[in-house]
């Protein structure tokens, strides 16, 4: 008898109704998610932006130092240059070159090796012509504006002129108009005659 009275009572409190949140507390919750998520969504936005430059440094470098070991592979002389394709996204060409004005004909598109959209990437340079700067670091457009030539050994080709030695392939996060974004700058660097490539992470030395 006893059992059959503790059954009753159980099944009488199982079946009261179970309580759940009221539509105030869910109007609650989702406003601290919202507010979270402002808070949260610039900087991750600003983290992703940042990788992209990052992995365009990168391709942008592995593509300089292809010219170079090229170079010194073959015995030939090897051109690196940049340029802006239709719809804002870079490009890049390593070529054999023996007489610094040969037209590069394997472009590689940023957008496919790093999946780039179009005007998500800055990308500047200050070259003027073959191994030669032209001072002032500015966005590369859909005509290339200089290259970097390697020689058979793998140092800066001598041309008419001797090479600089200030040569800077830039990206970096959009900015305002043909501008880029302060603070976002890396930049691959030639920094010898040798051919002495190096990486930089500050606008002072990026863009001067």
């Amino acid at each position: 008898m006893m059992g059959l009275m503790s059954k009753r009572k159980f099944l009488r409190k199982s079946g009261k109704r179970q309580g759940g949140f009221t539509l105030i507390e869910v109007l609650i919750v989702v406003v601290i998610i919202g507010i979270l998520g402002s808070i949260a969504a610039p900087g991750w936005l600003g983290f992703v932006n940042q990788q992209r430059v990052n992995k365009t440094n990168e391709v942008i470098l592995r593509g300089l130092q292809s010219a170079q070991s090229e170079a010194r592979r073959t015995k030939l002389n090897y051109s690196f240059t940049l340029r802006m394709a239709a719809g804002s996204v870079p490009e890049f060409a390593t070529f054999p070159d023996s007489t610094g004005t040969t037209e590069p004909s394997n472009w590689t598109s940023l957008g496919a090796e790093i999946g780039l959209a179009p005007g998500q990437v800055w990308v500047g340079t200050n070259l003027a012509g073959q191994n030669e700067s032209g001072g002032t670091v500015s966005a590369v457009g859909a005509t290339p504006t200089g290259r970097i030539t390697f020689d058979h050994t793998g140092v800066l080709r001598s041309s008419s002129r001797s090479p600089d030695v200030d040569l800077r392939l830039v990206t970096a996060q959009p900015g305002g108009g043909t501008d880029p974004a302060p603070g976002t700058l890396r930049c691959v660097k030639i920094t010898t005659l040798l051919g002495s490539i190096e990486t930089y992470r500050t606008d002072a030395i990026c863009k001067p």
